[in-house]
């Protein structure tokens, strides 16, 4: 998915790009450009591919955990999750 995410992107800045004046690109060096619209878009796939997976897979842990300790003890769970949410930091 991210990979897709990329090449969209990609190709969507590229035609951008194509719309520019030569003006535009006489004071910008291409190489360069073409350079950090790759850059730009290898480290969002990075992102995509590491980051946010582990972030939904925390959440997802988050979520199971709170079903699991409800269905042990459900006042419990609510004192827990109440007394977590309140504290700093």
């Amino acid at each position: 998915m991210s990979e897709r995410i990329g090449a969209d992107m990609r190709t969507t800045t590229y035609a951008h790009m194509m719309k520019q004046s030569l003006e535009y690109f006489g004071g910008k060096r291409t190489g360069d450009l073409m350079s950090r619209i790759s850059a730009d878009t290898d480290r969002i796939n990075m992102f995509l591919s590491l980051y946010a997976l582990d972030f939904v897979t925390d959440v997802i842990m988050i979520v199971m955990t709170a079903v699991i300790l409800a269905s042990i003890n459900p006042w419990l769970a609510l004192v827990t999750l109440c007394r977590c949410h309140s504290l700093p930091g």
